[in-house]
């Protein structure tokens, strides 16, 4: 018999109803899992009695017709590369996903109404794209190492739940019932809600941005609450619905308003530009009395 010392050092110790377990949850993940050979166990259940999975690889779920991401005797711990759970329209929970993942993907899971139980901290991009029934994002992950997508979820009506801090893009475009940006991160360099139908303003939006897009909003009838400072671009063209510029940032080097047919009045453009777009009613001279433009311009 060997020394107790290496014994703890493999699973000699694990009793036959440890045994019987694992070997269920490796079952689980045989059927249900693509790179699933590469998942370790741990040796014991943790503090709630779950036993906790995790991978150096890539994990991507093979059954479409999932219910849940676990058999409800583990959770997910830590997976460094791609955890993939698209297209599963009977998942209704995200419970047991990845604590902490390389990337994440729940794009087109319309059995989602909130993101509960999804990881607590994403590595680089967090994708929730797509999900027709998700209502909420309560439940997001806390910290995002580059991007937040949760662009087409055409139930989505707040940004509340959202992270407060997103490195790189934050994209809510084409959410159709959205009403208001409140809830919006505040730090975060790309801001893109286009198409955004239901927005009648800007407020809740981030207010320090490198390039925030509001095109093709139909319903967006002011830019109040706008960033106060976009380092870069500001796009807020084919707003059908607005008829003034006033809260529109008042530094930006590009800003483009074209194609808003409805626009009245250029009042509130930008203080001074590099380049600008604005509706073909009106000429260079308008915007140039008001606004001073660096190079060039354009009428759309």
């Amino acid at each position: 018999m060997r020394p107790l010392r290496e014994s703890l050092l493999d699973d000699d110790l694990d009793t036959s109803f440890d045994k019987n377990i694992k070997a269920e949850i490796k079952e689980f993940l045989k059927q249900n899992y693509k790179g699933y050979s590469g998942c370790k166990i741990s040796r014991q259940p943790n503090s709630v009695g779950k036993y906790e999975v995790s991978s150096t690889k890539n994990i991507e779920v093979k059954n479409r017709n999932i219910t849940s991401l676990t058999n409800g005797t583990f959770i997910w711990a830590e997976v460094d590369g791609i955890f993939n759970c698209t297209c599963c329209p009977k998942l209704e929970s995200l419970e047991g996903a990845p604590r902490i993942v390389g990337n994440f993907d729940c794009s087109l899971c319309n059995g989602l109404k909130t993101l509960k139980g999804a990881p607590e901290k994403v590595l680089c991009t967090f994708y929730s794209r797509g999900c027709g029934g998700l209502e909420s994002l309560e439940g997001a992950p806390k910290e995002i190492g580059k991007s937040f997508f949760c662009n087409g979820c055409h139930a989505l009506k707040t940004l509340e739940g959202s992270p407060e801090s997103v490195v790189s893009e934050f994209n809510c475009t084409d959410c159709i019932n959205l009403k208001s940006l409140k809830g919006a991160p505040k730090i975060v360099k790309f801001f893109k809600c286009n198409g955004c139908n239901s927005l009648t303003d800007l407020k809740g939006a981030p207010q320090k941005v490198n390039e925030f897009a509001c095109s093709r909003c139909n319903g967006l009838k002011s830019l109040e609450g706008a960033p106060k400072e976009t380092t870069n671009k500001f796009i807020c063209s084919s707003c059908v619905s607005l008829t003034s510029l006033k809260g529109a940032p008042q530094t930006v080097k590009f800003f483009n308003t074209s194609d808003n047919v409805n626009l009245k009045s250029l009042d509130g453009l930008p203080k001074e530009v590099d380049y600008v777009w604005v509706p073909r009613h009106f000429i260079e001279d308008d915007v140039r009395k008001i606004c001073k433009v660096h190079d060039y311009v354009a009428t759309y």
